[in-house]
């Protein structure tokens, strides 16, 4: 069952509606999508959502959807909560990345003069997951580190607590990213080899 919601608003009410659903039975399982679709820009002057009653443009979309954010994972995790055999994986958000260099750069530069507090990474959620852990806040990783962690949270068993390149944001172990850095991980991955591409690949 999947759900691409191209209003900022609208996911919330997406949420209550698939969980009339869940709550018809929840023996059988059940795979659900939410996806937030609508692209979040700059210079969206016209902006308008209807129920906060207020016109956003400029930076203010920020602030507009950390509001909605907060509104969307309160109620996922009641639903969640409700449906005890429920476990929501991720909920992954970004909203800067659709602005231009400038307006990022200009909040580099008040950070950087102390005009701002600047600490920008994307949220990541899970809810009512089969294991818990202390070290949850602010970690290093990539989105290889999800996939281990996804099926932790599931309650999959994983020795080592490393698939692939990723590892476990559960267990006490570093990232590859927290391990090498950011710049040491794109530049080994970059790497590019001719034999590979042509006798594997066949390119």
């Amino acid at each position: 069952m999947g759900s691409g919601c191209s209003e900022e608003n609208s996911v919330v009410e997406e949420i209550n509606d698939r969980n009339v659903e869940l709550s018809i039975s929840v023996k059988t399982f059940k795979n659900i999508q939410l996806i937030r679709l609508d692209p979040v820009f700059e210079k969206q002057d016209d902006f308008k959502i209807e129920s906060l009653r207020v016109d956003y443009g400029g930076s203010k979309i920020l602030k507009l959807t950390s509001k909605e954010l907060r509104k969307y994972v309160t109620t996922v995790h009641n639903v969640v909560i409700a449906q005890k055999n429920m476990k929501l994986t991720n909920i992954d958000n970004d909203p800067i990345i659709n602005f231009s260099s400038k307006f990022v750069s200009d909040i580099n530069q008040k950070a950087k003069y102390g005009k701002i507090k600047k600490d920008r990474r994307v949220y990541n959620c899970f809810i009512n997951s089969a294991i818990e852990t202390s070290n949850n806040k602010n970690r290093k990783f990539t989105s290889m580190d999800m996939f281990p962690t996804t099926l932790a949270v599931l309650g999959v068993d994983i020795d080592g607590d490393r698939l692939g390149l990723g590892t476990n944001l559960y267990a006490d172990k570093e990232t590859l990213a927290e391990k090498y850095g950011y710049e040491y991980i794109e530049q080994e991955l970059s790497k590019n080899s001719k034999f590979y591409n042509k006798d594997i690949l066949g390119e």
